[in-house]
This record gives C-alpha cells, sequence and structure tokens, in this order.
C-alpha cells in the first residue's frame, strides 16, 4: 500500500544547509542548518516577510536577537536563548540575529499561514483508534528520502517578499518571555484529561 509518509534521514553537524522536506505537495517545507553566524554584531539588518506562509524555528545552540514587526517602522528586537523556538507569523517582517560565537544548530519549518491546530488535548481526543496490530507480523518498507545537502550560499531567499535594512543598534528591546497581550496560559495538569 502506498503512503505519503516518510522518513527522511539527515546527518547532524554538516556545515551548510540540508533540505529535509520541500516537493511542493507537501503541507511543510523544512530544512536542518550548521554554522557559525555570518555577522555577530551587524549595524543594519536586511528584513524580510513572507505573506503566505509562517515560518518556525527550532534553537539548539546560541543566543542572539529577533528581529520582528508587522512595519519596517514597527520593527524591534527580543533576545532569544538557545534552546528555543522562535514562530514567525506571516506578514510580519523578521529575521534572527545570532550574537554568539561558534556553530550552532537549526531546524527551520515554513507551514500554511494562518493555519490553526487545536491544542494537544483536543486533537488527541478526536484520534481515531484502529485497534491491535501484531507488530512481529508487519512487514518492513522503508520510507527514506534522502536530502539534498546544500551550501548555505545556494540559499537565496527568492521565495521572500523584499523587506529592507534596518538599523540594529536603534531597535528598540523587547523583553524575551513577553506574553501575547489577550492570551490565557491554562496549566493542563491541572485540568482533569
Amino acid at each position: 500500500m502506498a503512503s505519503e509518509a516518510r522518513v527522511v534521514p539527515f546527518q547532524r553537524e554538516v556545515k551548510g544547509l540540508t533540505v529535509l522536506m520541500d516537493t511542493g505537495k507537501d503541507s511543510v517545507f523544512m530544512w536542518y542548518g550548521y554554522g557559525e553566524s555570518r555577522d555577530r554584531a551587524p549595524e543594519a539588518v536586511k528584513v524580510h516577510k513572507h505573506d503566505d506562509v509562517d515560518e518556525t524555528i527550532i534553537l539548539l545552540d546560541g543566543e542572539g536577537y529577533y528581529l520582528h514587526g508587522p512595519t519596517l517602522e514597527g520593527v524591534v528586537k527580543t533576545p532569544w536563548e538557545a534552546p528555543c523556538v522562535i514562530w514567525m507569523p506571516a506578514g510580519d517582517y523578521h529575521r534572527i540575529v545570532t550574537t554568539s560565537a561558534g556553530a550552532r544548530e537549526s531546524i527551520l519549518m515554513y507551514t500554511a499561514a494562518r493555519t490553526y491546530v487545536d491544542p494537544f488535548n483536543i486533537t488527541f481526543k478526536r484520534a481515531i483508534i484502529g485497534g491491535d496490530v501484531a507488530f512481529a507480523a508487519l512487514p518492513v518498507v522503508p520510507l527514506d528520502r534522502h536530502p539534498e545537502y546544500l551550501e548555505s550560499t545556494r540559499i537565496t531567499g527568492e521565495r521572500t517578499l523584499a523587506g529592507g535594512d534596518v538599523e540594529f543598534t536603534k531597535l528598540p528591546a523587547v523583553p524575551r518571555n513577553r506574553r501575547p497581550e489577550n492570551v490565557e496560559i491554562v496549566d493542563n495538569n491541572k485540568r482533569g484529561r
């Protein structure tokens, strides 16, 4: 039986960018990156935006600033320290500036803009239970799709909308752990499951 599922193997700590998923037929684009920041003390930073995708970066090493804002004039900088996840909504100008020395690891994902997913406890409750399968009797079917290894200079950002330079040293700082307004924080461990 054919499946759209896949297992994409990749090597960690390979310098540059490794494209993991980029078929144009999936709900996600994904790459793994490893390397040093090109400019740890910038004066001006070229920001960009994507109107059609949300961007998520899982940063496993390093520290720096997340530049973001709805307009070029409204761009601010928020400090980050790995490990962390940075989510960038479609339509916002953004850029990641790494200020720490040394190589860093990250995973970048693009997903369809403004696609909302229910919280885990709601989604999991809707899971369709199919029954038990005899593990030992299951056939082994490889799903490997080998990623394409690219030099970081080959990724040009052609799919982004033109942004502009912002003066990094003049951006207002925003606290790292700022909670968005009008968002209720719920501890699901205190709720009955």
